[in-house]
């Protein structure tokens, strides 16, 4: 939320000596601290590498720019949730379409998103069908194999194909298995060697595979380098249904694998931090944190006893010490210990907004039990707004919507909204956006979701596929699929 980020930003500036190890670099990192706070995660981010002129960054550079990534993997692992939940409502209604007019590709792209939300046996099944069209382009039929060798946990050889984009998704398959990291790593090099020779700009496809294949072989600068020469707003394959009307498909891994690229990025920057004693305690808070927010409990319990024993963390953090144990409590088997923790600090910080709204956050997102919580939270937003009730009247709305009371959730939320600015990202939390956009389209209120998604598309441009595909929906709600535009 945007009052906590601040706060974070802010304390690492004052409590760790920013201008100790800045230099020449202050006007830039001045500059990435600003649009860290008004949540330009990806322009910070931009700032903050060129501030290291291509080598390590300094111990307070590497702690900002763990947080813009930190930041930007929990916005995209959000992000991948409503791309999941809306290209498979959109793919399942072109699905039962038929006639001269249906789709070809509507079954290799719908069976990716059904298997990147778990539906594993649905989506081989359509992975099948679609290689078993008789019209199905050579291509993708082996992109179709590969994904499905994915689902049967085969161990498929990047080499086995001369088209480099199927190879470049045999690579994406291959980089799963740690063991084989390194030579898919190689063959992605060469497939887009390959590409870039008779494509002057990179298929989708091709940079969404290699986003996973760098992120996981420990080569994020090499992601990050593609991701600054390619347009991922870009669908990954367009079909023309007739003269007036096209399909747009676009990839269901890009999200996850901006998700974990930025995950992995953050994790290496605060591990190296944590080297350096001046700097250890607070980069530890934060590679907590990120393990939590990720649900990598175990990481975080290795962790979380040396960050307690540590007497240089500052007091702000600590306040958030117990929250963050009464989750680790509730998901690694004392559940009844963490809901009272939790039962605790609900009365702790009943008149405080900020830490109050941080509490009932962790309660929803660990799936604590947690009454008392949310009649402090939902009493004190019921009696005040304003901008430091926003993160408060946020936590109440998302815990409404776990119990699917939309409407009450949307009441909240839309108090938490900046009424004057009220999908931009510099004056509203881009997560709270998004969940406004997840409850709007839940209740077909798509002109609603889709003005947020066009808004964050400027500074987060794969966004553009939510926008496209929630208009595919609108389309098949009301009209016809194909090329129907909102705005």
């Amino acid at each position: 939320m945007k009052n906590k980020d601040i706060l974070r930003i802010t304390l690492i500036a004052c409590l760790l000596g920013l201008s100790a190890g800045l230099h020449a670099a202050d006007d830039s990192v001045k500059k990435a601290g600003q649009l860290l706070d008004k949540h330009y995660y990806e322009s910070a981010a931009l700032a903050l590498r060129s501030a290291s002129a291509g080598g390590e960054p300094t111990p307070v550079v590497a702690l900002m720019l763990a947080r813009a990534y930190a930041r930007n993997a929990e916005l995209y692992r959000s992000l991948q949730r409503s791309s999941l939940t809306i290209g498979n409502m959109y793919l399942q209604k072109l699905s039962a379409q038929t006639g001269r007019d249906r789709s070809l590709f509507v079954p290799l792209y719908y069976g990716e998103y059904l298997i990147q939300s778990g539906k594993l046996r649905d989506g081989a099944a359509q992975l099948h069908r679609f290689i078993e069209q008789k019209d199905s382009a050579p291509t993708y039929r082996d992109i179709a194999q590969a994904i499905l060798a994915v689902t049967q946990k085969a161990a498929p050889s990047a080499a086995q194909s001369s088209d480099p984009l199927v190879r470049s998704q045999l690579a994406a398959a291959i980089s799963l298995s740690s063991a084989r990291r390194a030579e898919a790593a190689t063959q992605t090099d060469q497939a887009l060697a390959e590409l870039i020779k008779t494509n002057p700009i990179l298929p989708v496809r091709a940079v969404t595979n290699a986003i996973g294949v760098y992120a996981r072989s420990g080569q994020a600068e090499k992601a990050f380098a593609l991701l600054g020469a390619a347009d991922i707003g870009r669908p990954s394959y367009e079909e023309a249904i007739s003269s007036s009307k096209v399909l747009r498909f676009y990839d269901a891994a890009l999200f996850g694998n901006l998700a974990e690229l930025d995950q992995a990025e953050a994790e290496r920057l605060l591990q190296r931090v944590r080297s350096d004693a001046k700097y250890k305690a607070v980069a530890s808070y934060f590679l907590v944190e990120l393990y939590l927010n990720n649900e990598q409990f175990g990481k975080a319990v290795a962790l979380l006893p040396e960050l307690n024993a540590a007497t240089d963390l500052p007091a702000a953090y600590r306040d958030r010490l117990a929250v963050m144990q009464a989750a680790l409590d509730v998901r690694s088997g004392k559940a009844p210990h963490g809901n009272a923790e939790f039962s605790g600090l609900g009365q702790k910080y009943a008149q405080d907004p900020a830490l109050l709204a941080e509490v009932l956050s962790a309660c929803v997102h660990f799936k604590a039990s947690c009454p008392g919580v949310t009649a402090s939270a939902r009493t004190l937003a019921a009696a005040n707004q304003g901008e430091r009730y926003r993160s408060l009247h946020f936590a109440v709305g998302e815990q409404y919507a776990t119990i699917g009371k939309n409407d009450l959730a949307l009441l909240e939320m839309e108090t938490a909204r900046d009424k004057s600015n009220k999908n931009r990202i510099d004056a509203n939390d881009p997560m709270l956006l998004v969940r406004l956009a997840d409850i709007y389209f839940a209740g077909k209120s798509f002109s609603e979701s889709l003005e947020i998604y066009f808004e964050m598309s400027r500074e987060f441009p794969a966004v553009r596929q939510l926008q496209e595909t929630g208009q595919g929906v609108y389309s098949t709600e009301y009209r016809s699929a194909g090329d129907a535009k909102i705005f």
